[in-house]
């Protein structure tokens, strides 16, 4: 294993070894410095996750309600396959475009709601809406307060503030 390299520099010579080299590292830096700068992800990865959130959130008022649930294959298995979900439609982002990502969908989702209940006040004494409304406000709150320690980028603080002010 040692003598691989010197052996490599006699077959090529020295020069051509290290343009090699250096040609592997560039691609290598390049490839790697592309990731999580303002990648976006398309309609229909937005709705994919869309439909993947909005399930989670009612398996997450299920469990809310039913600590049987809570505890089960079925509930750990619909985390794991939301999360797969998620690692796939933002592949290649960094992890706090990721969570950008995410909290984005849990405020939309949360307005969403909250604009049914200010269109329909009856549904304001609904336990279930009330439930609702509840959970996915949790999960936005905590992906916002996990997004507020986080060291972000100019871009990512925008795309934060952005979000923060949607109604």
């Amino acid at each position: 294993m040692k003598n691989i390299i010197p052996s490599t520099l006699r077959t090529l010579g020295c020069g051509r070894f290290l343009v090699i080299l250096a040609a592997l590292c560039l691609v290598a830096c390049s490839d790697s410095s592309k990731k999580g700068k303002g990648e976006k992800i398309d309609d229909a990865q937005q709705e994919q996750l869309e439909m993947s959130t909005d399930s989670i959130m009612q398996d997450k008022e299920r469990a809310a309600t039913d600590t049987a649930y809570a505890h089960s294959e079925d509930y750990r298995y619909a985390q794991e396959n939301y999360h797969r979900h998620l690692a796939e439609a933002t592949k290649g982002m960094s992890h706090a475009d990721q969570l950008l990502v995410e909290y984005e969908l849990a405020v939309k989702d949360m307005n969403e709601l909250g604009a049914k209940v200010s269109k329909h006040p009856n549904l304001g004494r609904n336990q279930d809406m009330m439930l609702k409304l509840k959970v996915r406000g949790e999960e936005a709150l905590k992906l916002h307060d996990k997004l507020a320690l986080m060291k972000l980028t100019p871009e990512q603080m925008e795309k934060f503030k952005e979000i923060n002010n949607q109604r």
